[in-house]
């Protein structure tokens, strides 16, 4: 998470402009909208937004004089430490997209893609993956090596691994392709829970994933056969 912090305000103030700038970007109207500029996903977007309508109504309670209470407070960094997971990352996988302008990197504060590609070897095999149904919405992800046993991990040449996921109705068509899949996601850890809306309780998630070499796309691995479960 450290890199991801980076790219997000420390101090509220600074913060505050973020959440609502960002925000914006995102809802500009297209074609095609910010959003759908940047390869976010509707849902992502609607989350982003959220965050940002909850930003400030606890932020504003903490410095209008009336409600700086100790709860009030909880509550904001209870907010920003929500953001921060959710955005990091997005921020992430946004840093190394070519279709990514300067406006935008300024806008987010993503850096400069680097010049220099990291010197690493490709990533032939997909990763093991297994979802696990844990109740109200909640799903964990685990994944480990093709030759490895027991305790997951990631690949020693992955920056982090990409995942793709749909949501559909039982008895829908499933996804065949990861390309199909809406909704993407990041993450550094073997072991991910996700929460998923309480619009999805009772469909299938349909999910495939990747070892990915930020620095160097083309060294990435192939994508994992697609694994499924039904959300309750």
């Amino acid at each position: 998470m450290a890199n991801g912090n980076r790219r997000i305000p420390r101090a509220d103030k600074e913060l505050d402009s973020y959440i609502r700038t960002t925000t914006n970007a995102l809802l500009e109207f297209g074609p095609p909208d910010g959003w759908e500029r940047l390869g976010l996903s509707e849902a992502q977007k609607d989350q982003w937004k959220a965050l940002r309508d909850e930003w400030v109504v606890a932020y504003a309670r903490t410095v209008d004089g009336r409600s700086g209470t100790s709860v009030a407070v909880k509550n904001k960094n209870d907010v920003r430490k929500r953001f921060t997971v959710f955005t990091y990352p997005l921020l992430v996988w946004l840093q190394v997209q070519k279709h990514v302008t300067i406006a935008d990197r300024a806008v987010f504060n993503i850096p400069i893609r680097k010049k220099t590609v990291t010197k690493r070897s490709d990533m032939h095999d997909a990763p093991q993956t297994k979802l696990q149904n844990m109740e109200g919405g909640w799903i964990k992800l685990r994944v480990r090596l093709q030759d490895s046993e027991g305790r997951g991990r990631i690949h020693p040449q992955a920056d982090h691994m990409e995942f793709r996921y749909a949501l559909l109705p039982l008895g829908a068509n499933p996804p065949a392709t990861a390309m199909e899949c809406r909704n993407l996601d990041l993450t550094t850890r073997a072991l991910s829970v996700l929460k998923l809306p309480d619009t999805a309780l009772g469909m299938v998630i349909y999910l495939f994933c990747r070892w990915v070499n930020s620095s160097d796309n083309k060294k990435s691995g192939p994508w994992s056969n697609r694994v499924q479960a039904i959300v309750s």
